[in-house]
């Protein structure tokens, strides 16, 4: 389960979940499509080693 959760791929969401990873959370994006990204799929569960 995600710490936490954004709504939107846009630029303000992208931003939100960098923000969060680099607090070191777990994050996932879903937007309107339904599709969910986040851990494998982008990279964004392992990104967190390069956000910092």
């Amino acid at each position: 389960m995600a710490d936490i959760l954004v709504l939107g791929y846009g630029p303000a969401g992208i931003s939100a979940a960098l923000y969060g990873l680099r607090a070191g959370l777990d994050v996932q994006i879903v937007g309107k499509d339904g599709g969910a990204l986040g851990g494998q799929e982008t990279g964004l569960g392992t990104g967190r080693k390069h956000c910092r």
